[in-house]
């Protein structure tokens, strides 16, 4: 009688293990799949992260523009027809905006950005120059204008 006691208290025991860790795996999975971000609100957070980065390329341009600089950079900008030129070492360098102060540094896409290709690019239509964002997501293109006073 005692060894069937014991059989049943190891089994009573192992029930309530295995119980625990179901418990413990519904509530990992719960908090996996209801808790954490999913890759659309990722997604979401880098486009708004480049929106910003164009939005700062754009207004810092637009600013060494209005100082008198645009023969600098402008000449060296293409035609959106033809195409459009890289903002970085590899490109378009706007290390001048850094150095005039207009930009603490040349923002970097958040996933593809290197010194070499930012993940932005420029070009110029009539008077009007266009920045964009070569990676974003959420649409097929994201970019931002401004009108350039010669």
């Amino acid at each position: 009688m005692e060894i069937l006691e014991r059989f049943t208290s190891k089994i009573l025991a192992m029930k309530k293990e295995n119980l625990l860790i179901i418990v413990l795996l519904f509530l990992l999975a719960y908090i996996l799949i209801f808790r954490l971000p999913n890759k659309q609100q990722f997604k979401e957070t880098r486009d708004s992260e480049r929106a910003v980065h164009v939005i700062s390329l754009r207004d810092s341009l637009e600013e060494y523009f209005a100082v008198g600089d645009s023969q600098k950079i402008l000449p060296m900008i293409p035609d959106c027809s033809a195409e459009r030129i890289t903002i970085g070492a590899s490109g378009l360098s706007l290390e001048a905006l850094v150095d005039g102060g207009f930009l603490a540094e040349i923002p970097q896409d958040p996933i593809y950005g290197t010194k070499e290709d930012s993940g932005y690019s420029v070009c110029k239509e009539e008077n009007q120059v266009k920045v964009y964002s070569d990676h974003y997501q959420q649409r097929s293109t994201y970019y931002a204008i401004f009108v350039v006073n010669n």
